[in-house]
């Protein structure tokens, strides 16, 4: 055989094993990670990262803000209702009848009529008031 057979076959051989040595520590990671946990170790062993001196403090602060919030949520979920909507729409009937009696222009229907819809809107330089779908403007 010639000398360049010879040193391919000694090329490919060296790379054969370097990539056998690579699936070797491959699947020796993968066996670690699932007979551990199955989580990545990302973890900081170090002593510098080891604890913090407010760890415990600052755990105990979030507990204690964390019962606060649900004693108030809860205080909130049972107190009744302090308006009454019913009563408020009475109130607003009311309150469009008072207007009504003292608008300088009557309109027609009223707040009493089943259909009283009223929208303002500017129009041709002119206030246009629209009822029921009709037009009347104010010159």
């Amino acid at each position: 055989e010639s000398p360049v057979t010879n040193e391919v076959n000694s090329l490919m051989k060296e790379r054969f094993t370097q990539i056998q040595t690579e699936n070797r520590l491959l699947l020796s990671k993968m066996s670690h990670i699932m007979r551990s946990k199955g989580a990545i170790d990302n973890k900081n062993e170090s002593v510098r990262y080891a604890h913090s001196l407010n760890k415990d403090r600052r755990k105990r602060e979030l507990q204690k803000i964390t019962n606060e919030n649900q004693q108030i949520l809860k205080r909130i979920q049972e107190s009744q209702p302090t308006y009454d909507h019913l009563r408020w729409a009475e109130e607003a009937r009311t309150n469009e009848c008072l207007v009504a009696n003292i608008c300088e222009f009557k309109t027609r229907g009223g707040p009493n009529e089943g259909n009283y819809q009223e929208d303002y809107y500017e129009r041709d330089g002119a206030a246009a008031v629209v009822f029921d779908g009709r037009d009347d403007f104010y010159r």
